[in-house]
């Protein structure tokens, strides 16, 4: 694990603006995006690398998962995200409307 990478998981408004600010900061980012127009604005607007899920998972020191407020979504990306993350690394969430309890349920972290 890099000590001073942040993964972005999500990097479309809300994503590509915390992405601007850690690399502002001095983070290595790594942005995770399915939209292929998303992921060139993001790069474009906030000069971010776009990679995969596992290698930005395997990598980071902090993910910060920055999807849209749909619970089945961000369940099943931060369960892949525990799994795939190392173990001492910080996994986030952007989440407001859902509930804590039902995110930090999510299998493979504690």
């Amino acid at each position: 694990m890099a000590e001073q990478t942040v993964a972005i998981v999500g990097v479309g408004t809300v994503g590509s603006q915390v992405a601007r600010l850690a690399g502002e900061a001095g983070w290595t980012v790594v942005g995770i995006e399915k939209d292929e127009a998303s992921a060139a604005s993001a790069t474009q607007r906030a000069g971010i690398t776009v990679g995969t899920l596992v290698e930005a998972a395997k990598q980071a020191a902090i993910i910060i998962e920055c999807l849209p407020e749909k619970h089945a979504v961000k369940h099943a990306v931060i369960a892949e995200l525990g799994a795939l993350a190392a173990e001492d690394a910080v996994l986030v969430t952007t989440a407001t409307a859902l509930s804590k309890p039902k995110v930090r349920s999510v299998p493979g972290r504690s």
